[in-house]
């Protein structure tokens, strides 16, 4: 009988042997539904990136593995309702997070639907069982050199490549690290926007009215849509002179 032949190297077919258990299908499940939670466009590749890489954290340091995978749980799982609603965090998201009141807030967390909420609870029960499981996980299971070097090639080559080689290392497309950049950036972004309305504010301004005699001394200026100004009943029944010369692009 002819048998098939193997064109892996033994040791590398060990390796690969070794990733394929229950622990590392806990992880891969968890990036899978984290990737989905954090709101951003949903690629495999990306995927496969991640899971090979929290693959060579574990197996160089179970505990900054354990605390990543922790710090993403409750990440994913609190931002679930808003990723999946309103996509990634952008100056939107992050300045309606920063300036919402009690009532808009009870007003969201009504309004969240069903899939929003059982996906927050797959990611939290999938990240305990990925941090759990690296506990009592095989623990003496051996990783061939050939293994590290096929995780670290295809790690760099899919996550890594275009941000070293444009000399960025923030600009990758690895949901894990574009969420914490956007998150920096976007709270950035709003805190300066406050800033410079705050200086406008305390401005003097130089528009000086001019009250002439015989005249009203109040007058109400309505900025909106020629139109709907026109349909407003409130103008229909003002007692007092309109001034109907205005800029409009109707």
């Amino acid at each position: 009988m002819l048998k098939a032949r193997s064109y892996l190297s033994p040791s590398f077919a060990v390796g690969l042997k070794n990733i394929i258990n229950r622990e590392n299908l806990y992880l891969l499940l968890w990036v899978l539904l984290m990737h989905y939670a954090l709101g951003y466009q949903y690629k495999l590749i990306y995927v496969f990136s991640a899971y090979s890489g929290l693959l060579l954290l574990r197996y160089a340091a179970k505990i900054p593995y354990r605390f990543v995978v922790m710090v993403f749980t409750l990440a994913g799982a609190l931002y679930a309702p808003v990723g999946i609603n309103y996509g990634f965090p952008d100056i939107n998201v992050i300045g309606s997070l920063m300036y919402t009141n009690t009532n808009e807030a009870h007003e969201f967390i009504g309004n969240i639907p069903a899939a929003a909420w059982l996906l927050s609870a797959s990611v939290i029960v999938s990240g305990i069982a990925t941090i759990v499981s690296s506990f009592t996980g095989h623990k003496n299971a051996p990783v061939t050199r050939s293994t590290y070097g096929f995780l670290v090639i295809f790690f760099v080559a899919s996550a890594l490549w275009s941000p070293l080689r444009q000399g960025r290392m923030l600009s990758s497309g690895l949901p894990e690290v574009r969420f914490v950049h956007d998150i920096y950036t976007s709270y950035w972004a709003v805190s300066d926007n406050n800033q410079y309305f705050a200086r406008i504010m305390t401005t003097s301004n130089i528009w000086k009215p001019v009250s002439l005699p015989d005249q009203r001394k109040t007058y109400i200026l309505v900025i909106g849509c020629q139109q709907r100004v026109k349909s407003d009943p409130l103008f229909i029944i003002t007692n007092g002179s309109i001034l109907i010369h205005r800029f409009t692009q109707d």
